[in-house]
């Protein structure tokens, strides 16, 4: 059972003044549900529930699910997760408190090479970078 997720170590730095965006491809993976959840990276940091769009085919949203998860190999959960707060440029970690067979723990989710880095601010007045490798706007020549 999954039974937290919070953000621990969390530093906030302001936005560098050059910075450019870069624009996230869209939803990816099958027909599955999936739970939405805003982490919102302010002092106290908050992960609070979110409902979700309609499932592919349907026009009924999932409501908002706050955890615990119950989740096994042939039943898992996949979380969304949109990051919001005030304009910083925050570093950070994840960490998912979980039990199971009457052990419990937490994992830390980092991606392995320590904090993970974000730009709260919003896409407004600096360069995007799209994935089709474009610019938005083009950069000057």
């Amino acid at each position: 059972m999954l039974t937290r997720l919070r953000v621990v170590d969390l530093d906030i730095d302001p936005v560098p003044a050059a910075v450019a965006g870069i624009l996230p491809c869209g939803p990816v993976g099958g027909m599955m549900a999936v739970r939405h959840f805003e982490v919102n990276l302010s002092k106290p940091p908050r992960i609070i529930a979110r409902p979700a769009g309609p499932i592919p085919g349907s026009s009924k949203r999932e409501p908002a699910q706050k955890f615990p998860f119950r989740v096994s190999n042939s039943d898992p959960e996949v979380f969304v997760l949109e990051f919001k707060g005030p304009p910083c440029f925050c570093a950070w970690r994840l960490a998912l408190d979980w039990t199971s067979g009457g052990r419990s723990g937490t994992i830390t989710l980092d991606r392995g090479f320590g904090k993970i880095r974000i730009d709260t601010s919003t896409d407004e007045d600096r360069p995007l970078y799209r994935t089709d490798g474009m610019w938005d706007p083009p950069l000057p020549k």
